[in-house]
């Protein structure tokens, strides 16, 4: 299917065609803050903000919030100008106009500094995985790595945006694309790898004070007097918000929206929920029949149409390869799978109207296929039967319906080679499709892995009873894979065997926590990275795979350091360097003067 003529803004068109979400917008509550500066926001994924304060009397700090709860606590810190923040899972950083990143620890309030050498720098942010990047006034981004900052742009990009004259920055939570907001009005969007991608442009007359980004097609934009939804494919704006208030900080978490008027020290909190738009059509290119005056004979469409949700089909055929301005299409009953059709001409177009009355969902169409020549089951029947065009017509309906079941069976018949094949059966064949191959698939396993884990049996059963065999199974069912003890960190599980369980200390000690068989084995499962309800289809898993003369055990590592227990240096125990906290550390004892910490 192509886009070329469609309502394409209100439609994802991809694998399937299906009606494009919009962002509804609900006023929920207000909250009070205190009278201190807000320099800037930040929310985390628990819906907790971070504002950046300055207090006249104490100086700069941090006010942690929950805007649910009304819970606030405040942390003084000792910073010359800080200007920016963001929150990360672990740590909240925050950067100082003296080139200096303050990285904070968010359970202890422990501060480490980053010192830099570049120079006109206005905003911070961090992605999914928690890595730094800096922005300055010339566009450029930059990486934090190995203790150092490398430029994330490239050259020939930073050509092209030079003018831009950067203000202030965002990272998507679900996209990872880079949101540069500039002097020009305009916000430029990279993806993770710093590729340019877009370039949205607002009027010059309204002035931008601050932005979000909801997710890869909607950004949250806040103007002088109003916040508005900007569609990243350029189309129409949703204004959300009258000059009831004059925002000047703004920020999206995963549900809600947090404004905040600070003249009058209110912050707004706004839900935002995905609704489908009303109504779209589509176009498909041309069917060719390859011969001129072909009579077509029917669609088959591949659709979901949930409750309060409609497709309607529109056709037309031509001899000319030209769609006219106005068609004569035709239409066909609505919510249609199969449906004959009366059209004459080379080429077939097909008009697509879905339409969503509540909202909450959207038809999907996955494709459609044409039938020439016409042929019925009419033509099998006494001539008799076609004297009357009337009783011709519904008797030729009539027929289809067992025209399409018949069909139907035949086609399964033709290609009943895709029911063995893991990639291509349907869903519900995966579980007769493992019981082929000799292994009976649990209701845990998603479609997605059952269909990895039946492609790669073959192999697997060539290293089944073996090490290796396990380690296949336990990767694909974990979505990760085992490696060297000191990178468990990064991995989900990690096999020891009992020949690699060193005897240097109390050999009553070792035989407490891994017995004295030399044939046993144990599973050691990351409890960060592993659900605990998935323990159960683990253990029949190493039951099912292991070598007939071993003993397996499968043990859930806990993240912390307990004697006598499972507790791993590198694992889930690691030896941290001395932090130096403003206030509590003293020099020589937990902290020492290097170059490095000036």
């Amino acid at each position: 299917m192509n886009d070329e003529l469609s309502s394409k803004y209100l439609l994802d068109i991809d694998h399937s065609v299906k009606l494009q979400t919009f962002k509804n917008i609900l006023f929920d509550h207000e909250v009070s803050l205190f009278k201190e500066q807000t320099i800037d926001v930040s929310v985390d994924d628990c819906d907790i903000l971070f504002l950046l304060i300055h207090d006249v009397q104490q100086g700069f700090g941090i006010r942690v919030l929950n805007p649910k709860t009304g819970f606030t606590e405040t942390k003084y810190l000792h910073m010359s100008n800080p200007i920016s923040i963001q929150t990360g899972s672990q740590h909240i950083y925050v950067l100082d106009v003296s080139n200096t990143i303050l990285q904070i620890e968010k359970s202890t309030y422990s501060m480490k500094m980053i010192k830099c050498d570049l120079e006109y720098l206005c905003d911070v942010a961090i992605d999914a995985n928690e890595r730094l990047f800096l922005l300055d006034k010339n566009n450029q981004v930059y990486l934090y790595e190995n203790e150092k900052f490398k430029p994330f742009l490239e050259k020939n990009i930073l050509s092209k945006i030079q003018d831009n004259g950067a203000i202030k920055f965002h990272i998507g939570r679900n996209d990872g694309n880079f949101y540069l907001f500039g002097t020009t009005h305009s916000i430029l969007v990279f993806s993770e790898n710093g590729e340019y991608k877009d370039k949205i442009i607002f009027d010059k007359s309204q002035v931008i004070t601050n932005f979000d980004v909801f997710d890869s097609r909607n950004l949250l934009v806040l103007f002088d007097d109003r916040v508005i939804v900007a569609k990243l494919s350029g189309s129409t704006n949703k204004e959300i918000s009258k000059s009831f208030r004059e925002y000047d900080h703004v920020c999206v978490s995963n549900d809600a929206i947090y404004a905040f008027d600070t003249s009058k020290n209110k912050l707004d909190v706004m839900l935002h929920t995905d609704n489908f738009v009303p109504s779209a059509w589509y176009v498909t290119k041309p069917f060719d029949s390859s011969s001129e005056r072909t009579v077509w004979h029917k669609l088959d469409l591949d659709c979901k149409i949930p409750t309060n949700t409609q497709i309607d089909v529109f056709y037309y055929a031509d001899d000319s390869s030209s769609l006219p301005d106005y068609p004569s299409w035709k239409k066909t009953p609505f919510n249609p799978s199969d449906v004959l059709i009366k059209a004459q001409g080379r080429y077939l177009w097909t008009k697509i109207v879905l339409t969503s009355l509540d909202g909450n969902s959207s038809p999907v169409l996955n494709n459609i296929k044409a039938f020439f020549p016409r042929l019925t089951y009419l033509e099998f029947l006494p001539a008799i039967y076609s004297a009357d065009n009337a009783s011709k017509d519904f008797l030729e309906k009539f027929l289809s319906i067992f025209e399409t079941v018949q069909s139907s069976i035949d086609e399964k018949i033709n290609s009943v080679s895709r029911y063995f094949d893991p990639n291509a059966t349907p869903d519900e064949f995966l579980e007769w499709l493992s019981m082929w191959l000799g292994h009976r698939l649990d209701q845990k396993w998603t479609n997605k892995k059952a269909r990895v884990l039946l492609e790669s049996l073959p192999q697997i059963y060539k290293n089944r009873g073996t090490r290796r065999g396990l380690e296949q199974i336990l990767s694909i069912y974990l979505g990760s894979s085992s490696n060297h003890i000191l990178f468990f960190k990064n991995e989900k599980f990690l096999i020891i065997e009992g020949f690699q369980i060193g005897c240097n200390g109390d050999a009553t000690e070792i035989n407490a926590l891994y017995g004295n068989n030399p044939f046993s084995f144990f599973v050691l499962l990351n409890s960060l990275e592993v659900k605990r309800e998935l323990l159960d289809e683990i253990r029949k898993l190493v039951d099912k795979e292991k070598p007939a003369h071993t003993v397996g055990n499968v043990v859930m590592v806990e993240p912390w350091f307990e004697l006598n227990n499972h507790t791993y240096l590198g694992v889930n125990t690691y030896l941290n360097k001395k932090i130096l906290t403003i206030g509590e550390s003293k020099l020589g004892r937990d902290s020492v003067v290097s170059g490095a910490n000036i």
